[in-house]
């Protein structure tokens, strides 16, 4: 098998690959932990990638951020949460420091990319250690739409009848955020889910 190949068979497997963080949240029994809400890597970093694709049409971010180059948020979008193919999504009750998370996540990039030809893996991982420093406006911004997304999923759950998920918006709203864009985008969302609160009719799908 042909690196390229290799290495596209290995990273497709994030679309298996299960973010149980969901299924924690909304557990309350000893239910099997699948039988609650959960997402896979890939349609997370979907998710993500909508959002940039979507909101930096918009022409207020445009003004705001007129270098943007939404190709590398994308492509960094699309490559964010590769490394929990092999460590899992680790969320805070596993009790890892950040610094033991980022070292686990950079090691297992390093093992993942490995499978593709160099010039694949190198650029790559340049796309991976730009979006972990925040170096680049395009990562920050792909920060902001990682907790978009986080915001747009709970709210989805939550109008499915699912519940656990208040904190998605709380520190969300805590941290803040780099644009302006993803600023307004949260406070409309935090807006709809207060209405339909008020109306009983957050957890109806």
């Amino acid at each position: 098998m042909g690196k390229t190949l290799r290495g596209l068979v290995v990273t497709s497997l994030t679309k298996q690959e299960h973010r149980i963080g969901w299924a924690r949240k909304s557990a309350c029994d000893d239910q099997d932990l699948m039988s609650h809400p959960n997402e896979t890597v890939a349609s997370h970093q979907w998710g993500v990638a909508q959002l940039i694709m979507v909101l930096t049409r918009d022409p207020k971010f445009q003004a705001e951020l007129p270098d943007f180059d939404r190709c590398k948020a994308i492509e960094m979008a699309l490559t964010h949460d590769v490394a929990e193919l092999e460590t899992g999504d680790i969320t805070p009750v596993d009790g890892i420091s950040a610094e033991e998370k980022h070292k686990m996540e950079s090691d297992a990039m390093k093992k993942i990319l490995g499978c593709f030809p160099d010039h694949t893996k190198e650029s790559l991982h340049e796309l991976y250690n730009a979006y972990e420093t925040r170096q680049c406006i395009e990562s920050k911004f792909v920060k902001d739409c990682d907790k978009l997304d986080f915001m747009i999923y709970a709210f989805v759950l939550e109008r499915q009848g699912f519940t656990g998920f208040p904190e998605f918006y709380e520190n969300s709203k805590r941290d803040g955020f780099f644009t302006k864009t993803a600023a307004e985008l949260a406070d409309t969302l935090i807006q709809a889910r207060n209405s339909l609160k008020e109306q009983n009719l957050i957890y109806r799908s």
